[in-house]
């Protein structure tokens, strides 16, 4: 005789049955995972493009180049991807690639988060002329901050939790 595991969800609207315990422990993980790639990876990338503002275009206006913003920049919403490296594990970057050089600077395409990098640690090449002291080669660090800012105020938590009532896992 099988044995059933029934799941009734607050409510009584989703009820969801089992074989055993594995089956059930894998529904939880599927569910998981299309939590952190919706709900927290929007609200992560959220967080960064918050802290681009912030940290990096608000802090000058360039005038040796053009920014890109959300036509290809570091802003962009398909330059910050988030990818399920293992079950219940995101990882989330920024993978913008620098202007062309007008010096022929050649880029590393081997590192795909090389420029954001750059950007968060004051390590922005002059790909422009030969001249020192511009703003862009002081660190910007969005990343950094932005870290900071959902280690204190918990927004993926709480979009964690947001995504998995949705999906009647709470």
């Amino acid at each position: 005789m099988d044995r059933y595991i029934y799941c009734v969800y607050k409510g009584g609207i989703d009820i969801k049955s089992f074989k055993n315990l594995k089956e059930l422990e894998s529904y939880i993980q599927q569910q998981l995972n299309e939590t952190l790639k919706d709900e927290v990876f929007e609200e992560v990338r959220d967080t960064i493009q918050k802290h681009i503002d912030s940290d990096v275009y608000d802090v000058y206006s360039p005038t040796v180049y053009n920014r890109r913003e959300t036509s290809g920049g570091l802003i962009a919403d398909e330059n910050i991807v988030g990818e399920t490296i293992s079950d219940g594990m995101i990882e989330i970057k920024d993978i913008a690639s620098p202007s062309k050089s007008i010096k022929g600077t050649t880029y590393d395409n081997s590192n795909p988060t090389m420029f954001s990098r750059w950007i968060n640690d004051g390590l922005v090449p002059n790909i422009f002329n030969n001249k020192d002291g511009y703003p862009w080669t002081e660190p910007r660090p969005f990343m950094d901050n932005a870290r900071e800012d959902l280690s204190n105020n918990n927004q993926h938590f709480e979009a964690l939790k947001r995504g998995l009532k949705k999906r009647k896992v709470l």
